[in-house]
């Protein structure tokens, strides 16, 4: 009779490597800011976003101003900054501005209830990262937001790895 452990193959071969979600399930969360003066929609993001990635809300503003002061004051600490643009008092197109300076790192996203073409244009010439509608793209906010998470989480373990031994690092 064989032993048992020499039936099974070893666990490195009868294991699938784990999927990108799956490896960066325990990574750092993403840091996110949010803009939204409608405490319900706020709430709603705040305790929801959660529940389906890895994020936390490090910051929120309701207004253009404190917003931007936010922002200046905070200036490395968040990746990804989530900006309606209908606001009591000023207008996330202002916010969207206050972010040109940031990082290649960190992302800006618009979330709206007013969406056509021409607004999209004008956030995206402001220097935002993508937008999408309050109404029907969730979804896609959420989705947006677990793929930046991948690619820092990606980004902070190829940051981590050593070049080989002998390799000429550029600065």
């Amino acid at each position: 009779m064989a032993d048992a452990d020499t039936d099974t193959e070893p666990p490195y071969l009868t294991r699938a490597a784990p999927t990108l979600q799956q490896r960066h399930t325990s990574a750092k969360p993403l840091n996110a800011f949010l803009v939204e003066d409608n405490k319900d929609i706020r709430d709603a993001i705040v305790e929801g976003m959660p529940e389906m990635m890895p994020v936390q809300f490090v910051g929120i503003a309701t207004d253009e101003s404190s917003a931007r002061l936010w922002l200046r004051a905070n200036e490395g600490y968040w990746d990804i900054a989530i900006v309606d643009l209908l606001l009591l008092q000023g207008t996330g197109f202002g916010v969207v501005a206050e972010c040109r300076h940031r990082s290649d790192l960190q992302k800006v996203v618009v979330l709206s209830i007013i969406v056509d073409e021409a607004v999209s244009q004008r956030c995206l010439d402001l220097g935002a990262n993508a937008v999408f509608d309050k109404n029907n793209d969730i979804e896609k906010l959420v989705d947006y937001c677990r793929i930046h998470a991948a690619y820092l989480a990606f980004r902070r373990d190829c940051d981590a790895v050593p070049p080989p031994a002998g390799t000429e690092v550029l600065p």
